[in-house]
């Protein structure tokens, strides 16, 4: 489907999938229910997703099937090629983010992966609305490099990153401040660690937020080396560094190790996309991470007042204290985090919502 551009249907069942996977959580856990049920669960929305996604494209392209007779090696040699990079990329993300709940499993028993995927369910519920929508890049990326238009490609390379931090920072840090919080309320006081869990695996995926786009621009340019063999080793020095912290400090400390190795990893890529692309620090996440710090300091500061005035803890409290803080936060991201270029389409974009005039007076202008 991805490689047929219909990334609103994409996307739209991986939105479905996981809006199921949190309604199933929180209703089995409510229930009583343990990781045996979760992972039925799982598997049984997985098998929908799997389905609606076959149906769709039986539907969409009633001519799609295979031929084995058409089979020729000259032809396949790049597709495979491709295609086992893409294979090897998701056995990587599969090992970077799967393998936790294994070693707690294996080194502390099944009360701790339960503490562990408590923590991990809400910062995966967040990643996987974000895993698969930054790929509608992909094919655009393909064509500035094809055309060799390098500036358009830096600056498309520039905008969605700054975007993409001011996204996810609105996402993590409330779950990063507010976390513990929801999953006292949500499972009780016993699950403390699972909170500190969800604090590491928070800041793993925020301190790599300028560069999740990146991944997608390399797949769009055929450079699948630069994704698939840092994500090998990063999937290799999780297990060994998982293992030696969960030794030291428990089931934290396997979170603080993801934490630790997804910091090198994005480092790496940093560097590599400013070589590469010849980007500056300052266009490339400078500007939108001093824009998200200054939306975050604003925002938890709004959100000290809801506190204040409700000082009994409920969910009502923790949902008025999320929303106080995107109150605060998105204007100062808005103004201080986006490029100007971006800044300015988000403007045309607000008038044109206001003023339907504007709106089809641009498109007439475009024309």
């Amino acid at each position: 489907m991805g490689a047929a551009e219909d990334y609103h249907v994409l996307n739209g069942l991986y939105i479905f999938a996981a809006l199921a996977r949190l309604a199933y959580s929180v209703v089995l856990l409510k229930l009583g229910y343990g990781l045996l049920a979760l992972l039925c669960a799982q598997f049984a929305v997985i098998g929908i997703v799997w389905l609606l996604d076959h149906l769709y494209m039986k539907w969409r392209y009633p001519q799609l099937s295979f031929r084995p007779r058409w089979f020729g090696w000259k032809e396949a040699k790049p597709l495979a090629k491709f295609s086992g990079a893409v294979f090897l990329g998701h056995v990587a993300g599969l090992l970077n983010n799967d393998t936790d709940k294994v070693i707690a499993g294996i080194m502390l028993g099944p009360a701790a992966v339960a503490i562990y995927q408590v923590g991990y369910k809400l910062y995966d519920l967040a990643r996987t609305l974000f895993a698969n929508s930054v790929s509608v890049i992909m094919p655009t990326a393909a064509a500035l490099s094809a055309k060799g238009d390098q500036d358009k490609l830096n600056q498309m390379l520039c905008q969605v990153s700054s975007v993409m931090v001011g996204i996810m920072a609105a996402v993590y840090f409330p779950l990063i401040l507010y976390g513990g919080e929801f999953i006292n309320l949500w499972v009780g006081p016993k699950f403390a660690d699972s909170a500190k869990v969800l604090i590491w695996l928070s800041f793993a995926i925020l301190l790599g937020a300028h560069v999740r786009v990146f991944g997608s621009i390399l797949w769009g340019l055929g450079d699948w080396k630069a994704n698939v063999y840092p994500s090998i080793i990063a999937a290799f020095f999780n297990v060994i560094f998982s293992v030696l912290f969960c030794l030291k400090w428990g089931i934290i400390g396997i979170a603080a190790a993801t934490t630790l190795v997804a910091f090198g990893g994005y480092t790496w890529w940093t560097f590599y996309a400013m070589r590469k692309f010849g980007v500056k620090p300052w266009d490339f996440f400078g500007r939108a991470w001093i824009g998200s710090l200054l939306g975050m300091a604003v925002g938890a500061s709004l959100s000290e007042l809801i506190a204040l005035t409700f000082p009994y803890m409920d969910f009502w409290r923790w949902l008025y204290r999320c929303v106080a803080f995107e109150v605060g936060f998105w204007p100062f991201m808005l103004l201080f985090g986006l490029t100007p270029q971006t800044r300015t389409q988000f403007g045309y974009a607000l008038l044109g919502l206001i003023l339907p005039k504007f709106s089809v007076a641009r498109r007439q202008e475009n024309l």
